[in-house]
């Protein structure tokens, strides 16, 4: 149920919904629950891509 209302609010908020691509980590993060190191590939979203260039970690 928790899930249906945060796609509702993303669909009334007016963002766009975009597939994930993929970026090469700067600086360590963890992702979905592992630890990746710089060099590191992952798959984000457009809003997750957003945040991680802001803070320089991609």
């Amino acid at each position: 149920m928790r899930k249906q209302e945060e796609q509702t609010q993303e669909v009334k908020s007016g963002e766009v919904v975009t597939s994930l691509k993929e970026y090469t980590l700067k600086e360590k993060i963890t992702y979905k629950g592992e630890s990746k190191g710089p060099g590191a590939k992952v798959k984000l979203n457009a809003r997750q891509a957003e945040r991680l260039k802001e803070s320089g970690h991609i």
